[in-house]
């Protein structure tokens, strides 16, 4: 799979993007790995994971592994989905959470292992769980 943003990711990362993305095409419509995101032809953000339901793109997971998402890019998200008035959740994950499992993880425990999860709408919640 070509990858549109950061050539410079391990493979551990893009292995964990990836199954990360195979489970979770059983809970929604559709799941994209690194689709860019728009405004004034400019690329705002490109995360690791975008997953859509019958109403648009719902939920957001970035994989990390030495960082977390950086504030740059959470702005950016935030910025954008203010302006088109979407309001999905975005759940970072740590590729160790991933790659540690011996078989697929079903949604509430991919949800279950997230870090940390954002919430875009008109206010903005933070809630860590801190789990490996």
């Amino acid at each position: 799979m070509k990858h549109h943003f950061k050539e410079n990711e391990t493979y551990l990362h893009n292995h964990s993007k990836e199954l990360l993305a195979e489970w979770l095409r059983y809970y929604f419509l559709r799941v994209d790995i690194e689709s860019k995101f728009f405004m004034e032809g400019q690329i705002m953000f490109v995360p690791d994971i975008s997953c859509y339901d019958e109403d648009g793109v719902s939920t957001f997971f970035e994989v990390v592994y030495k960082n977390d998402v950086s504030q740059k890019k959470y702005d950016k998200i935030k910025y954008y989905c203010e302006t088109h008035l979407i309001n999905p959740t975005m759940y970072t994950i740590s590729v160790n959470s991933i790659i540690k499992q011996v078989q697929p993880l079903n949604y509430i425990d991919i949800i279950n292992h997230t870090i940390k999860e954002y919430k875009f709408n008109n206010y903005t919640t933070f809630k860590s769980f801190f789990r490996n």
